[in-house]
């Protein structure tokens, strides 16, 4: 599950709802392009996108409690060489679908964002993902290899190898004392206490309420995903290291320099299985680390993807 942002985002988060987005350094969308998001249903699920630039197809995925508006400052700089798209995952800000689905889970994210590519007649696309949304990357991955082109992981909460190991086991128990006061909560109607609990255990005591409440609203836009996977049975689907293994993309992992120890876990896992993987780890920065320090994760992805439109080998430091 993604840390929610409470710094680099967060200030972001506040110009924008302030209407001064448009000024800031990174330049994120203006009032216009927020409005102009498109719609495309897959298999009768609506799925909001925006697109910028031309070029080899790009998909961003966002992580949990989050949506499209994640990747705002990112469109222009990868819109530069690539038709880059950003969509919000089927239960988020700001699509409008039914009751979920009781087995809601990665593989769903991961065969809705297959429908996605396959409607726009994008693929193979390089896929850029975040936590949640880099767990239903890698479902797309051993699923639909003709639609991917390389992998850019960002940490990926595929929290369920970290159950399988008795040495691990304490990394996942801890992160399920959280999740399920927290799902309970959801299934009573008290999103409120659900949403604290949530970044207490992440940013300490009292960090809900030290967000602004346009901040807070962000993540009030986006319970609807936190509601399915409570009610879901199937929040961590097995991802079975074999076919991991079998993916031949090139590959770019991501880890946060100060992330949580079960996010360190599972990269060292990934990088041990996945035959053409390259590791950069991203100082200054956590687990959010697409706000906490996004020149290097930009700079990182984007040296390793122009290296393989160019057919050249990455030449990116290995930090493993």
């Amino acid at each position: 599950m993604r840390v929610i942002r409470l710094k680099c985002a967060l200030k972001w988060r506040i110009l924008l709802f302030a209407g001064l987005a448009g000024v800031t350094a990174s330049r994120a969308f203006t009032d216009e392009s927020q409005t102009s998001s498109s719609l495309i249903k897959v298999d009768g699920v609506e799925l909001h996108y925006v697109v910028r630039g031309s070029g080899p197809a790009l998909v961003f995925i966002h992580g949990a409690l989050d949506d499209y508006r994640m990747w705002e400052a990112e469109m222009e700089p990868f819109g530069r060489y690539y038709r880059a798209i950003a969509y919000s995952r089927r239960y988020n800000f700001p699509n409008d679908n039914a009751a979920p689905v009781a087995d809601y889970s990665a593989i769903v994210d991961a065969e809705d964002v297959a429908g996605l590519i396959q409607s726009l007649k994008l693929g193979p696309v390089h896929l850029v993902a975040h936590s949640y949304g880099g767990y239903a990357a890698l479902f797309l991955a051993t699923r639909h290899p003709e639609l991917v082109r390389s992998l850019v992981l960002a940490e990926p909460a595929v929290l369920s190898w970290a159950a399988d190991r008795p040495a691990s086991q304490p990394l996942f128990e801890s992160f399920m004392k959280m999740w399920q006061p927290v799902r309970e909560a959801l299934q009573r109607g008290r999103d409120t206490q659900a949403l604290e609990m949530t970044l207490e255990y992440f940013e300490g005591k009292g960090a809900f309420q030290r967000l602004p409440s346009s901040a807070q609203q962000v993540l009030r836009d986006n319970l609807e995903e936190w509601r399915a996977l409570a009610r879901s049975a199937n929040i961590f689907p097995p991802l079975p290291p074999e076919q991991v293994a079998r993916i031949q993309v090139p590959t770019l992992l991501l880890t946060g320099a100060r992330t949580l120890p079960i996010h360190q876990f599972i990269d060292a896992e990934l990088h041990s299985l996945l035959p053409h993987a390259s590791s950069v780890t991203i100082p200054q920065a956590g687990h959010e680390m697409w706000a906490d320090n996004a020149d290097a994760c930009r700079d990182a992805t984007l040296k390793f993807l122009r290296d393989i439109d160019a057919g050249t080998p990455s030449s990116l430091p290995e930090s493993r």
